[in-house]
């Protein structure tokens, strides 16, 4: 990769390439520090990875749902898998996830969607 765009990036991100194994190539030695190099930018960083970490999380619920319909009844409506999507919370989508296993058909799934997103 070309070492301007390298200096580029952000902290320690642009700092080091893999050169082969364990061993890494620091290319901006002896440059200022970036902000993502002080106390506040850890915790930005601290801050940015556990929204990362949340944010994955919800989607792996959201497909498992998705997936367990799908399995189970075919095809899932547009109306239903947007409902899904837009689901922030995890606890909602863990209940959504037994639903799906447990209902007897996409109607009843619909019913439990009903009842924690209103309007599904």
């Amino acid at each position: 990769m070309h070492e301007a765009v390298l200096r580029s990036w952000p902290g320690r991100l642009g700092k080091r390439i893999v050169e082969g194994g364990d061993r890494w190539l620091d290319l901006t030695a002896g440059c200022p520090p970036s902000d993502l190099e002080t106390a506040e930018g850890e915790a930005g960083i601290d801050e940015w990875t556990e929204k990362a970490k949340t944010e994955g999380a919800l989607m792996e619920e959201r497909c498992s749902v998705i997936v367990v319909l799908g399995v189970r009844f075919g095809s899932v409506p547009d109306r239903v898998r947007e409902r899904i999507e837009a689901i922030e919370d995890q606890a909602a989508l863990r209940q959504l996830l037994r639903s799906a296993v447990m209902a007897a058909s996409l109607d009843a799934f619909a019913e439990a969607l009903e009842g924690v997103v209103p309007g599904a």
